[in-house]
């Protein structure tokens, strides 16, 4: 078991996976505040494929465009929101609760964990754990958000494609 991280309100990291995602998120940081987004090649995210969405922060009006939604996320969600804007794509019950840590994120320049309460398709509740993470050239300049969405007792299916990670790297 790997040791628990704190994300960046001090919560503990509830998931081993995503615990990863943090430690190999600080490590691409060095001595940056934040990584930049295209520091690393998309390989080195390969423990967590299928299960990352990726989101280019536009900052005025402040929206999130979809640049991948992980085949296990879309697998969980039962939609693929990949080249859409989430205030647009979402469901008007589940937009503030799905925003809210992506604009604390964005706001403090520092990761997000969230664990809670998730209806599944045919209204199975289930932990969701949500672990986000900043990238750009500063703590004021979020350019990418990188999500992790684990759920539990959740099965997975689905291949992820290397491809359409690399593709979200060269969307500008």
């Amino acid at each position: 078991m790997v040791s628990r991280s704190r994300d960046g309100e001090g919560g503990e990291i509830q998931h081993d996976k995503l615990a990863d995602l943090q430690a190999f998120w600080s490590d691409q940081c060095g001595n940056r505040p934040l990584p930049e987004w295209r520091c690393f090649p998309p390989e080195a995210l390969w423990p967590w494929f299928g299960h990352l969405v990726v989101l280019a922060v536009e900052p005025s009006p402040r929206r999130y465009w979809v640049r991948l939604y992980g085949t296990q996320v879309v697998d969980y969600s039962g939609h693929d929101l990949t080249n859409r804007y989430l205030d647009e794509a979402l469901p008007a019950a589940a937009t503030e609760r799905t925003l809210a840590p992506l604009d604390r994120c964005v706001a403090l320049g520092r990761p997000v964990y969230e664990l809670f309460a998730s209806a599944l398709p045919g209204a199975t509740v289930r932990r969701l754990h949500r672990l986000v993470l900043p990238f750009g050239s500063a703590p004021a300049r979020v350019s990418v958000l990188l999500e992790g969405c684990y759920v539990e007792g959740w099965r997975y299916t689905g291949e992820f494609n290397l491809a359409d990670l690399y593709a979200a790297g060269r969307r500008s």
